[in-house]
């Protein structure tokens, strides 16, 4: 109950903050973005529409959630707010759980917004949403939920400009490990598969929450695909919130 009551008024007070007139600049711009795109295109506008939509989109919130993430633990310690909450009787647990939450309801809003926004083009030149298109929406939800937690962790024992870079880096292998199994120099070098494998079990494979492909050109999705990919973005979300909230419990605050 704690929790709530704090993630309620986290909530409030992301609603009126930057983040969300920063996002409707970037909606605006994507919306601009995408239109150009698929002007300039000559053949098959609505999938350069939805393709552009979408990829742009994921970027767009993924940058989001660093940029909020990496501002959390800094902001509360800056502004005195953490002494103040917990002088009340609220564990740290309680006050880091209630800041994720109140976060995680910001950023999926956020997250929602801006595909929207993105696919308006898509629909406008005749697009129907699709099962798809909504599953890659809802997996690019949970995506960027799993770098904030990525750059909320390394913010608890580092400064902010090296948790968000850390946080990029691990978003950029987070796609690009998955895909190099298929290499011949990392088919070649049992030293180097056996890195790369050991890479992908210890932190996120994004690329399983990455379905724009089957949605831009209507491949099918098996429902063993989808509750694979969603179970495992859940579960790393839980595994991230517990390491985040355990080492808060132990960090020292100054």
């Amino acid at each position: 109950m704690k929790s709530l009551v704090i993630a309620k008024y986290t909530y409030k007070e992301l609603i009126k903050s930057k983040i969300m007139v920063l996002s409707f600049w970037a909606a605006l711009a994507l919306l601009v973005i995408v239109y150009i795109a698929s002007e300039f295109s000559y053949g098959n506008p609505q999938k350069i529409a939805l393709d552009f939509g979408l990829g742009t989109s994921s970027l767009v919130s993924v940058a989001i959630a660093i940029f909020m993430g990496g501002n959390l633990i800094r902001k509360e310690v800056e502004n005195r707010t953490i002494y103040i909450s917990l002088s009340r009787p609220v564990s740290r647990f309680h006050f880091l759980l209630g800041k994720i939450l109140g976060m995680i309801s910001v950023l999926s809003l956020n997250v929602i917004i801006i595909n929207c926004v993105a696919l308006s083009i898509f629909v406008f030149y005749g697009g129907a949403i699709d099962f798809a298109i909504i599953t890659s929406i809802l997996f690019s939800i949970i995506e960027s939920v799993i770098l904030l937690m990525v750059v909320i962790f390394f913010s608890l024992f580092t400064n902010q400009a090296i948790s968000i870079v850390n946080t990029i880096v691990i978003f950029v292998l987070g796609h690009a490990i998955p895909r190099s199994f298929d290499l011949v120099v990392i088919k070649s070098n049992p030293l180097l598969f056996k890195f790369v494998k050991f890479y992908s079990y210890l932190f996120p494979n994004l690329d399983k929450l990455n379905i724009k492909d089957f949605a831009i050109y209507n491949r099918g999705l098996s429902s063993e695909f989808i509750a694979g990919g969603a179970l495992y973005g859940i579960f790393y979300i839980v595994f991230l919130i517990v390491i985040c909230t355990y080492l808060f419990s132990r960090k020292e605050l100054e």
